[in-house]
């Protein structure tokens, strides 16, 4: 069985501090792989304290620099109108899912 984990970095309601959401979720990224989880996946979304993680791929390339053996992976599906291509990875299609359900990049190809 493969075993992902997907870090949300929600602060609703602003109880705490981004700060301290950030930290929090950052420390259990670092512990994902040493508690035997295979993957990481990152969803997305803008403007709201629902998830704080506007760059889905800069996310993923500090988690590379942080584990040795988990899989990464994109939950941002596609484009979803100018605001979402307007960002600075400007990373529309997502190539994988974590579901196994084809993406748009990998139906057009």
């Amino acid at each position: 069985m493969h075993v992902g984990y997907a870090p949300v970095f929600q602060n609703l309601g602003r109880k705490i501090s981004d700060y301290e959401t950030y930290r929090g979720e950052l420390r259990l990224v670092d512990l994902a792989e040493p508690l035997g989880f295979d993957s990481i996946w990152e969803p997305e979304h803008h403007f709201t304290d629902y998830e704080m993680t506007p760059d889905v791929l800069q996310f993923l390339a500090y988690c590379a620099g942080r584990t040795r053996h988990v899989r990464l992976g994109s939950m941002v599906w596609c484009c979803r109108g100018t605001i979402r291509c307007a960002s600075p990875s400007r990373s529309c299609c997502s190539t994988s899912s974590p579901t196994g359900a084809p993406s748009l990049a990998s139906a057009a190809a």
